[in-house]
């Protein structure tokens, strides 16, 4: 049903993701910023492109039935590996499809514990406060969020 690609930045015209990350929906649960234009989600796509050169990163655009629909990936955020998951709101429903590719790439990287941010504007998350080995505030770009440390080999998929 959700038959889910992942394929890296370098290979994916980035203005084909500017739908979704101008979605309003997608806007309320980011860090403000203005709308992305060409240029900008043009070097915004270079940078995520080279966070996936990183020792332990992995960077994709998801497309779902041939469509971009969003990003995801394994990122750099201080000391930690941060776990990112951007869905276009008709594919929110993927979410937990994405987590789970997120977590075997995390596994097949060795890493021990990923952290996951959401921004204060989302609910807290059961399944997460179950899985996380922390949850607690963090203060992040003059937003606050929540984040869960989660060891990876705790999962059972």
């Amino acid at each position: 049903m959700t038959d889910l690609h992942y394929i890296p930045f370098a290979q994916v015209d980035p203005l084909t993701l500017l739908p979704v990350l101008n979605e309003s929906p997608i806007r309320e649960h980011l860090v403000q910023h203005a709308l992305f234009d060409a240029d900008s989600v043009r070097g915004w796509a270079a940078g995520k492109a080279q966070a996936d050169q990183q020792p332990g990163c992995r960077t994709r655009v998801i497309l779902q039935a041939g469509h971009v629909v969003g990003w995801c990936g394994i990122q750099r955020e201080g000391k930690d590996h941060e776990l990112a998951i951007v869905l276009a709101q008709a594919s929110w429903g993927c979410g937990p499809a994405v987590f789970r590719q997120l977590i075997a790439w995390a596994r097949e990287f060795g890493h021990q514990e990923v952290v996951l941010h959401l921004l204060d504007s989302r609910r807290e998350y059961r399944f997460l406060t179950r899985l996380a080995t922390h949850t607690g505030r963090t203060r992040l770009l003059g937003r606050d969020f929540t984040t869960y440390r989660i060891a990876v080999g705790r999962l059972g998929y």
